[in-house]
């Protein structure tokens, strides 16, 4: 069996792509995966033997609406910016076989204008890469290395710039509770 998973091949660093690398790698293991920049002009019609995965996919849905009709399944791959969807963002899922999302608040929201079963949570997830020790990706955060080896002090950071639900706070909140004997310890850093 084939999939083909369309998503923003045309820069490396973008979070949908990294995002679509992750499940490109664990599909593989399973099936045959082709990359497909969500940029490509198709000129033809999926058929019956094909899986097409979109990501995100309200970015591209209106280019390919009316050439996946044919598809064996479409898996649509995208979040809720909010509470809520418009009409257009509602019509436009409705050509989704499945959705998967990052997060719970994500499964919530679209609980609530799809059929629950064909939701999947996959969450982006942490990165091991990240989590060894030796790695030092910047010279900026010499001091918190410093107060982490001089003081033992435990340093947790993540990046997210908006929208912290739907990107799946409740999943770093989850991994790194705040420990409560030492309130005074937490810090909060930010590079302007």
């Amino acid at each position: 069996m084939i999939l083909e998973y369309f998503y923003p091949l045309y820069n490396p660093y973008d979070s949908f792509s990294i995002v679509a690398k992750h499940h490109i790698s664990a599909l593989r293991k399973v099936i045959t995966v082709y990359e497909i920049s969500n940029t490509t002009k198709i000129n033809y019609t999926f058929t019956n033997k094909e899986i097409v995965a979109f990501q995100p996919w309200l970015y591209v849905a209106d280019r390919y609406i009316g050439r996946i009709s044919n598809a064996k399944r479409v898996i649509c791959v995208d979040v809720a910016d909010s509470d809520e969807f418009s009409a257009n963002a509602v019509t436009r899922f409705q050509f989704c076989d499945r959705i998967i999302v990052p997060s719970r608040y994500n499964v919530e929201v679209f609980s609530r204008y799809f059929d629950r079963d064909m939701i999947f949570y996959v969450p982006h997830g942490v990165e091991d890469e990240f989590l060894k020790p030796e790695k030092v990706l910047s010279r900026d955060f010499d001091p918190i290395y410093r107060l982490k080896k001089e003081r033992g002090v435990i340093v947790i950071g993540t990046w997210i710039t908006h929208s912290e639900w739907r990107k799946g706070i409740d999943i770093v909140l989850a991994i790194y509770p705040y420990p409560e004997e030492d309130e005074e310890e937490r810090l909060s850093l930010r590079k302007e």
